[in-house]
């Protein structure tokens, strides 16, 4: 039985490693659409700009559950991902107060310096997390 669990255990260890590669690829994508999201709220295309924000949103959602869920599996090594979601929140609300305002040029410099920013340490973190987590010996990825 305990045989089981622990292959049950690296099951979901090498699991979660790999999500935090596809992950890692994944924030490319979702920066790219951080830049062009910000780039439609500079140009003043407001109703564009919002519904690619919605679909921004969406991909937020799916980084933040990757990487709470990854960081979770891992313990201790995933410890470098406890703080996604609390940074998500603060910058969440800067990005809030700016669209209430209606202040899209400032909604624009929010995505394309601070939540640019973020994602990318995010990458660098999941990046760092996992490599570590290999090294460890937790993994089958080098068999």
């Amino acid at each position: 039985m305990a045989v089981r669990e622990e292959g049950g255990a690296r099951a979901r260890r090498d699991v979660a490693l790999a999500s935090l590669e596809s992950t890692g690829e994944y924030l490319g994508a979702v920066r790219r659409c951080t830049a062009s999201t910000a780039a439609l709220f500079r140009e003043q295309r407001v109703r564009e700009a919002g519904e690619q924000y919605a679909h921004l949103l969406d991909a937020l959602g799916v980084v933040l559950f990757s990487l709470r869920a990854a960081g979770s599996e891992l313990g201790a090594e995933g410890a470098a991902l406890a703080s996604v979601e609390a940074e998500m929140h603060e910058l969440s609300e800067v990005l809030i107060d700016a669209q209430e305002r209606q202040d899209w040029l400032a909604v624009a410099d929010g995505l394309e310096r601070d939540l640019d920013r973020v994602l990318a340490d995010w990458r660098d973190r999941a990046r760092s997390v996992r490599e570590a987590a290999a090294r460890s010996g937790g993994s089958h990825e080098s068999d």
